[in-house]
């Protein structure tokens, strides 16, 4: 699927900029940042093709294990279930010129107020305000220079 992704983006831009952003659902690992690899192929296909990703290179996570609305089950038999802090969010950008100029910020990831109106609604009056994150992920905003 990446490959395919990779191929229309090329095909469409040419040699013109390319910003291509979402949830790519890979991540490489980067100690520094404390993030940790997922599908990392998957990424790596990109880079291999000349394309940068300034929040891989920059960010922290943006799927978060400690700060995830989503509870993750953990299989402490095997390890899996989702403990790590991966960065799933991209922008892939490749034909910009000053590309090591951009900056990257993680966004939407301060924690929101949710209150209960309706007494049938899943959220209880007596839990109202819950407080939690906007997303399972946090977004990815990026500083470009004109």
């Amino acid at each position: 699927m990446q490959q395919q992704m990779i191929a229309f983006v090329n095909n469409k831009a040419g040699d013109h900029p390319i910003y291509f952003a979402g949830d790519f659902n890979c991540s490489l690992a980067n100690e520094s940042n404390e993030v940790t690899e997922e599908f990392p192929d998957n990424c790596q296909l990109w880079l291999d093709d000349g394309f940068v990703d300034p929040a891989g290179e920059q960010l922290s996570c943006t799927f978060c294990y400690d700060e995830n609305l989503i509870l993750l089950e953990r299989d402490t038999s095997t390890g899996s279930g989702g403990d790590g802090n991966t960065l799933l969010d991209h922008v892939f950008i490749k034909n910009v010129e000053n590309s090591n100029q951009i900056v990257a910020e993680r966004v939407f990831d301060d924690p929101i107020e949710i209150l209960a109106l309706d007494p049938v609604q899943e959220l209880s009056l007596e839990d109202s305000p819950l407080t939690t994150h906007p997303s399972d992920h946090f977004g990815v905003k990026l500083v470009i220079p004109l």
